[in-house]
């Protein structure tokens, strides 16, 4: 039985680049980001769409945009990207009274054009006396997991670009657990880290041998993962 190729694709608007290299990196709480080197030319803020796994088997872990561009060897480029979520770094005010998460979310919609999912919770539909956040975009979801009382609070992109807001129990990942075993673990590794052959499913918040990723990282045909 002959093992399926490592695949990587990578769309630059609308067209498909031949990436030479790679690394993908998503942290908690925070957007993801890329640095790939791929054929052709790029723009900032083009939009960026990367699907990896093996044989016909991909995923799409992350959609974003393009931060910056940087000349490589002839014919090719390095671009920087983040996720969407990024868009969150710039300033954000809002001010709501009696707004429920899903109101909340919508206001964060209509300033950003950023997508939410909530799950449907009491949390995500009892209003609150008031909501008011100054900063930016990062410290308003930062500031919802206090403010409508919601335990184990994540927000985090989806390869689809959407973004979840609510408890790690509600998440995708909560009653998904994966088991790496022991043979494909380098012993050398200390017991927070370890690299495996990529898995694009692994995300920040999935439980893999019993505990939480912390970070993950996809650099060519292996991912590297911390456990918190």
């Amino acid at each position: 039985m002959n093992t399926p190729e490592f695949t990587i694709q990578c769309y630059v608007g609308s067209e498909t680049r031949k990436v030479s290299e790679h690394r993908l990196t998503f942290s908690e709480n925070a957007p993801g980001r890329a640095k790939l080197t791929i054929q052709g030319e790029a723009n900032p803020m083009q939009q960026v769409a990367i699907e990896l796994g093996w044989g016909n088997n991909v995923r799409r872990v992350l959609t974003g945009f393009v931060e910056r561009v940087s000349p490589d060897k002839p014919g090719y480029v390095v671009i920087f990207c983040r996720e969407l979520a990024a868009a969150l770094y710039h300033p954000l005010n809002v001010i709501m009274r009696h707004p429920t998460l899903v109101q909340l979310l919508s206001n964060i919609t209509q300033q950003t054009g950023l997508q939410f999912v909530v799950p449907d919770r009491a949390y995500a539909n009892s209003a609150i006396p008031c909501f008011y956040s100054t900063g930016n975009g990062y410290r308003v979801l930062d500031e919802i997991a206090q403010a409508f009382s919601i335990s184990d609070y994540i927000w985090q992109q989806q390869g689809n670009g959407q973004i979840f807001v609510g408890s790690w129990a509600d998440s995708y990942w909560a009653d998904k657990p994966a088991t790496i075993p022991a043979n494909m673990l380098n012993p050398h590794q200390a017991q927070k880290t370890a690299t495996v052959p990529c898995t694009p499913h692994f995300k920040p918040g999935v439980i893999v041998n019993g505990r939480k990723l912390a970070t993950v990282e996809h650099v060519g045909t292996e991912t590297v993962i911390t456990w918190t």
